[in-house]
């Protein structure tokens, strides 16, 4: 696996890893910024940026990203000496599609970080279109709330 990772540093992988949730999150945060009204609530926002994750940017950038880890051994014909090395080819595989996986895995950490953070900052350019109701554990939009936070996550009242 580390070899898997050696080889994509200097590959266009890494930028596909990046700059898929980058557009997911800037599309989703204009669409609800433009769109949006201040009875948009957190959670639609973030069910929105998971939907169009899941179900439009996830299965091309896997695609994409596949294609760009087997492309390494395409170009310069490495599948016959990297099959030929004392080995097990399904190890080879294994480390390819784990690769793979962590990368997907990585991209969607960074779009769970990043969308909130954009929301945040929708809020801030127009607070008439602002995004309401709770962020999640304890978090909440309204004035009111930020100024004396509850605990009721905790089990406080």
């Amino acid at each position: 696996m580390r070899a898997e990772f050696t080889k994509l540093r200097g590959s266009l992988a890494l930028l596909l890893c990046l700059v898929a949730p980058v557009v997911v999150a800037v599309l989703m945060a204009l669409i609800f910024n433009r769109h949006g009204g201040g009875d948009t609530p957190w959670r639609m926002y973030l069910m929105g940026n998971a939907a169009t994750w899941a179900f439009f940017m996830l299965p091309m950038t896997v695609t994409a990203l596949t294609v760009l880890v087997a492309q390494m051994e395409h170009g310069p014909r490495m599948w016959n000496h990297l099959l030929a090395l004392p080995i097990p080819r399904r190890h080879v595989f294994f480390a390819k599609a784990s690769v793979v996986m962590l990368l997907c895995a990585g991209m969607t950490i960074v779009l769970a970080l990043l969308a909130p953070l954009l929301g945040f900052v929708s809020d801030a350019i127009t607070p008439d279109r602002g995004l309401t109701g709770p962020l999640g554990a304890g978090f909440s939009m309204r004035a009111e709330e930020r100024a004396a936070p509850r605990a009721s996550w905790l089990g406080y009242p």
